[in-house]
């Protein structure tokens, strides 16, 4: 039979559940704009008074309400957010440096060489006009180097870059490793502590997967693993590390994975997604193959314009020498990298434009100007083995290769900017706070905690009475 003591341990019970509802409401409430805060629920169980009464609560811990699947998708989301984000980032910032100011551009450099050789086929001796022909050569060899430079200043800046995310990468996975020790200690325990570390633990995650791509693997214990790339970054308490360092012939990034005993295991080949892909992709594909075009043409120009000035005649009537030369030596053919780089007119012709070859055997100097109506023929001309543009069409063609790189890259971002912010909808709709919902909880149990106090309250008043009439 039930006895006053029961009944007062029974509001007792009740109103230590409600006050742990109305603190784990009031949690969610602080956490509503906290990010990464998953939704917690008191877990109220009933629960037996004593072998008489029934309808007893006990709170046995705080479940953290979570979506395993929604939290993987936006894991992938981040990876192909970061690494098409950083190789837009990347590709956005040639754009100034490949397509200069109006007037100093490659387009406007070769427009003002064949105008100057215009000028010298009508007056082929004059000091003045042959000496604008070198003074024009040499805008469009330095244009070509400060263009090629840009390209290897940035990919040096990329590299300092990737090695910046590899570091944060490096400091975030060690602190996952550290809260996944925390966690597997507190393994069988249910309570805000353990949620709060949980949380951490999972926006270091999704931290991580913005600047490499993982996959998540959950344990019994609630600790993580975390896959990258063909192996493991994160095992338990284990962190391992990254190196990053250009390397190879073509001076390629190089990304290693360090391991406890010295084990190196070379991971390039795989690191595809979140930002160190994207600076991967950006640095040793995009902009390669921007050197790779911008050699080719010079290689080409400056091959085109040494075939026409060497088959001519100097103002002194001697054979023409090469025009264009590299550093040292001829200009190197594709695909062996340096043309861009190293392009520049013959020194001899520099210091003594008397040495520019106008004439031919058939229009002699010093009035003849075969080989100087030739050379500016090249305007119209298609050059390259096999030609492919005159060199005009050509410049046109390498900016358009660029500005379709980053429109692509652009509309990469976008579209994955999108899928990131649904896939983020998704996990919030199913682990995030409605404020709208825990002010029904506070209320709902605010007044099963009153209506507790109210029992005990009555079971008072009567324990009162019975020891009254005693």
């Amino acid at each position: 039979m039930p006895t006053l003591a029961s009944v007062f341990n029974l509001a007792q019970l009740g109103m230590q559940a409600n006050q742990a509802g109305v603190a784990v409401a009031g949690e969610n409430i602080n956490g509503a704009n906290t990010p990464g805060f998953s939704r917690r629920r008191a877990i109220i169980e009933s629960s037996p008074v004593d072998a008489f009464v029934t309808g007893g609560v006990s709170v046995s811990g705080v479940a953290r309400l979570f979506d395993t699947f929604a939290f993987r998708s936006l894991v992938r989301e981040e990876a192909l957010y970061g690494a098409a984000d950083a190789r837009n980032n990347a590709l956005n910032r040639l754009e100034a440096a490949v397509a200069p100011t109006e007037g100093a551009g490659l387009d406007d450099r070769f427009s003002s060489f064949f105008a100057s050789l215009d000028t010298l086929a009508l007056k082929a001796d004059d000091p003045t006009a042959r000496l604008e022909v070198v003074r024009t050569g040499q805008e469009v060899a330095n244009t070509f180097n400060q263009i090629a430079d840009s390209l290897s200043s940035a990919r040096a800046e990329l590299v300092a870059e990737a090695q910046g995310v590899g570091a944060d990468i490096d400091a975030k996975l060690a602190t996952i490793a550290a809260l996944n020790l925390k966690i597997s200690q507190s393994s069988g325990i249910q309570s805000s502590g353990r949620a709060e570390l949980l949380d951490q633990r999972d926006r270091l995650v999704r931290d991580v997967s913005e600047l490499i791509d993982v996959a998540v693997v959950a344990r019994s214990d609630g600790s993580v693993t975390l896959l990258s790339s063909g192996t493991t970054l994160v095992e338990q308490g284990t962190a391992h590390t990254l190196k990053i360092t250009p390397t190879g012939t073509n001076n390629d990034l190089k990304i290693e994975l360090i391991r406890p005993g010295s084990n190196v295991l070379d991971i390039t080949r795989n690191v595809n997604g979140g930002r160190l892909g994207g600076l991967r992709q950006a640095r040793d594909t995009d902009i390669v193959a921007m050197q790779s075009e911008l050699d080719e043409l010079a290689y080409d120009f400056g091959t085109a314009v040494n075939t026409a000035h060497t088959a001519g005649l100097d103002l002194n009537g001697n054979p023409g020498t090469t025009f264009f030369i590299g550093a040292p030596g001829p200009l190197p053919p594709p695909p062996t990298p340096g043309a861009a780089t190293t392009i520049r007119v013959e020194p001899t012709i520099v210091a003594d434009p008397d040495l520019l070859a106008a004439a031919d055997a058939t229009s002699p100097p010093p009035g003849g100007n075969a080989v100087a109506l030739a050379m500016s023929a090249l305007q119209s001309t298609s050059i390259g083995v096999p030609p492919s543009g005159t060199p005009g069409e050509r410049v046109a063609d390498f900016a358009g290769k660029l500005g379709s790189r980053i429109a692509g890259s652009e509309s990469e971002s976008v579209m994955r900017e999108s899928t990131r912010a649904h896939a983020e909808e998704l996990l919030e709709g199913a682990t995030g706070v409605s404020l709208d919902e825990e002010m029904v909880n506070l209320t709902k149990f605010q007044r099963a905690f009153e209506a507790s106090m109210r029992v005990l309250q009555i079971a008072d008043e009567m324990l009162t009475q019975i020891v009254e009439r005693l």
